[in-house]
């Protein structure tokens, strides 16, 4: 590779460089040449068309490539907002020491992900329809909202939190590991809750599905319940207590069609919101609340309570 192509895509990946009289030292040069030795003519040609892709600082201390033509990264790598021609990565991913982020890019494949990402992937707002191709392990949180997904399946088996909202999901189809920090999955076309994580640290929110009972639900959440905006004329399978060591969680179950509240949550440290339902009698309003909402029902439990005095 000549020294003037070396010009080229040194102002191309350098996005701090406007003066276009600079001269790359030969030590720089010298410095990305392990790195752009390794692209073909096509890559470099596809570099210069999204210059808006690379920094030089993140080519020269993040990349490597391997012996079967994919990339490592020691770096965050953000692609969000960027359109891919095809709706596909132009380079193959292995691993992403840090996070991954193709937020809106108009993906419709997740191929040329990289295998392992170590901190945050977020492939939020594309047009996929699997998650065929995606990273096998996350290390922290992963988020496909906003797609066209029908299933979870080729979701990683080791990841800590999980945001799958806003798709078209009909089942979780026992993909989701059993243990989560957070899990959110509200507004698809969940009819059941079944291959629900048992356990959810922090909080959970499930709203706008068309859930008719919490059956098969998480055992266990520990900072928000959110079941809102269902068809919910049961609370059977709620946990029996929302509660943290500090601070407070909340429980929502508000705008569906209860007229019991059997089977709720018997400890809520936090609040409990129930309005929007056809409750006439709160005989089952948890035992232990801070605070309770229960407007937009045929009566209040403020109306209930006085009713039973």
């Amino acid at each position: 590779m000549d020294y003037e192509l070396y010009k080229k895509l040194f102002y191309t990946v350098n996005e701090q460089t406007s003066d276009s009289n600079y001269e790359p030292s030969r030590d720089f040069l010298d410095g990305v040449d392990k790195i752009f030795l390794s692209f073909s003519e096509e890559e470099c040609e596809w570099i210069e068309q999204n210059r808006y892709f690379f920094s030089a600082s993140k080519m020269i201390a993040g990349s490597k490539k391997n012996e079967d033509g994919t990339y490592d990264s020691n770096v965050d790598l953000d692609f969000s907002n960027k359109k891919f021609k095809d709706g596909k990565l132009p380079f193959k991913l292995n691993k992403v020491n840090g996070s991954f982020k193709v937020f809106d890019c108009g993906l419709t494949t997740l191929e040329g992900c990289p295998k392992i990402v170590t901190k945050l992937f977020s492939c939020f707002k594309n047009n996929l329809t699997s998650l065929k191709g995606g990273p096998e392990e996350v290390g922290m949180h992963y988020s496909c909202m906003a797609n066209k997904l029908k299933s979870l399946e080729f979701l990683p088996k080791k990841l800590r939190s999980l945001d799958c909202s806003i798709n078209k999901l009909r089942s979780l189809d026992n993909f989701v590991p059993n243990e989560l920090s957070s899990f959110s999955c509200f507004k698809n076309n969940l009819t059941s809750l079944k291959g629900s994580p048992t356990k959810i640290i922090s909080y959970f929110d499930c709203s706008s599905n068309k859930l008719t009972s919490l059956e098969d639900g998480p055992r266990y959440v520990g900072g928000g319940y959110i079941c809102a905006r269902n068809k919910l004329i049961s609370l059977k399978g709620a946990p029996k207590s929302i509660t943290v060591s500090e601070g407070f969680s909340n429980f929502n179950c508000s705008h569906n069609e209860l007229t019991s509240l059997e089977f709720a949550p018997q400890y809520v440290s936090g609040t409990f919101d129930c309005s929007k339902n056809k409750l006439t009698s709160y005989e089952f309003i948890p035992k232990k609340v801070k605070k309770v909402i229960s407007k937009g029902n045929p009566i209040t439990y403020e109306q209930w309570i006085k009713q039973n005095e």
